[in-house]
């Protein structure tokens, strides 16, 4: 009699510390092919979070698309619970920034059109005549590696009024 009553009073302090809250599950959708912003929507609607790995593909047709996913489709996970997506990226390109002090204008502009980069002028006064009209400062410097398609800035010695 005695002990009945308190093994039902434990139970009650047992389920009030250890309440099991109900956690919610979805179901992850099939990713694969999607586009990358499409897929990371499609997430976010089921209150998954998104994490994504990009990967080099020469493969035009798959830039930007979700090649492999993880969990894979059809699993029943909780929200809030991370997927990771691999995703087809064009690979990017270096190519190493030429040391262009004490060439003219054009010799540099020619330097880096050859390297696939893009060019700014800016000029600055100076007083010393073997620097008129060549290059006396870079950015970013020489032996600096840069994805093709980046703009270095070059300046000019322009003789001083």
């Amino acid at each position: 009699y005695g002990s009945h009553k308190v093994f039902k009073r434990l139970d009650g302090h047992i389920n009030r510390w250890f309440q099991i809250s109900e956690v919610e599950v979805v179901m992850v959708p099939e990713l694969k092919d999607k586009i990358e912003q499409e897929a990371k929507d499609t997430l976010q609607k089921l209150e998954l979070n998104v994490k994504v790995v990009q990967l080099d593909s020469s493969d035009e047709s798959q830039i930007n698309k979700v090649l492999w996913q993880s969990p894979l489709a059809g699993t029943k996970v909780p929200k809030a619970r991370s997927v990771d997506i691999i995703v087809a990226k064009k690979p990017v390109v270096e190519v190493v920034v030429p040391n262009l002090k004490d060439n003219t204008e054009q010799q540099a502009k020619d330097a880096l059109k050859e390297l696939g980069l893009n060019f700014k002028v800016e000029t600055r006064d100076s007083s010393e005549a073997k620097e008129i009209g060549k290059v006396i400062e870079q950015s970013p410097p020489a032996d600096t590696k840069v994805a093709k398609g980046s703009e270095v800035t070059i300046t000019i010695a322009k003789k001083k009024e």
